[in-house]
């Protein structure tokens, strides 16, 4: 289930969250400053001077998953995890539930093995990756929801 945009409108509680985004990618881009000079890399290359942001809420219920994406009008993307299901995580689930980073769709005939990192999310973690990497959701056996809040930076003119 994806709800549509949070952040447009009144935002009640939703101001709080996109502080926190905002605070997130600021903390990326300082990072970034760090980074050896690379402006040839298009991700570099293309980073906004301004930009803005859209979120909208995810939830998964048992044996729920996203399939690999990427969310091609974003520079960044990340996730908020609000609610995570004890189960995900626990001993002998081995990674259902996490997040996948960089195995694109089967219909894409890789010739070799991507490197594929996954993650545990854990309730109040936020992450933050450039808006082109594959990702998705292992699915997960869980009588919980799963509930996170996702998110792009979107260049503005």
């Amino acid at each position: 289930k994806h709800t549509a945009e949070i952040l447009g409108g009144p935002k009640g509680p939703a101001a709080a969250l996109e502080g926190m985004i905002r605070s997130a990618v600021e903390d990326y881009e300082n990072h970034m400053e760090s980074w050896p000079a690379r402006s040839s890399h298009p991700f570099i290359a293309t980073r906004p001077r301004r930009w803005g942001l859209t979120a909208w809420a995810v939830v998964l219920e048992t044996q729920g998953y996203q399939t690999a994406h990427i969310h091609p009008d974003g520079w960044l993307s990340g996730v908020y995890y609000v609610k995570v299901p004890a189960a995900i995580g626990a001993d002998g689930q081995g990674q259902a539930g996490w997040i996948e980073f960089g195995r694109p769709r089967a219909h894409y005939h890789c010739t070799r093995e991507p490197e594929v990192k996954a993650f545990r999310p854990e309730e109040g973690l936020m992450m933050v990756f450039p808006s082109y990497f594959y990702h998705r959701t292992i699915p997960f056996e869980a009588a919980e929801q799963r509930i996170s809040i996702a998110f792009d930076v979107l260049p503005e003119a």
